[in-house]
């Protein structure tokens, strides 16, 4: 027996019907999962570039309150009444030197980026670090 011709239209219409919805469920799906991405690309994103902002700003701080902690340490070691070789005044004058340079250009920050700021500041704590440890050094060697 052979199916009535007629009624291929409807079976026809039926199929295209099935593949229609099932072709608008699959982009729906497709595209939930496109915003979803999207979204959380620009969520990771904004994440990361916080941190390194507040990151910046802290490592700011931290070199400043390091730099003013060193200062203390010079300044409970009193290094302006201890006795040092002429080699060794040398480069504490040369790191003096170099500090008062550096702060010079602190003064003028206000016309600078924020990195060179930053990079000026631990310019800064390793020569005070070098002078402190000169200063040490010093002291420990004239003590014994």
């Amino acid at each position: 027996l052979n199916p009535p011709r007629d009624r291929w239209p409807v079976v026809r219409a039926q199929v295209m019907t099935m593949r229609r919805q099932t072709r608008m469920v699959r982009t729906g799906w497709a595209s939930l999962a496109l915003a979803a991405s999207l979204a959380g690309v620009i969520a990771v994103r904004s994440v990361q570039h916080r941190p390194a902002q507040v990151a910046e700003t802290q490592d700011l701080a931290s070199l400043v309150n390091r730099s003013h902690e060193l200062e203390e340490t010079l300044r409970e070691y009193d290094p302006a009444s201890r006795v040092m070789s002429a080699a060794r005044a040398g480069a504490v004058a040369d790191l003096e030197d170099r500090i008062a340079a550096v702060d010079a250009e602190l003064d003028q920050q206000a016309s600078r980026a924020r990195d060179d700021v930053v990079g000026l500041w631990r310019q800064r704590v390793q020569l005070m670090e070098g002078l402190v440890n000169a200063h040490v050094a010093t002291a420990t060697y004239s003590g014994m």
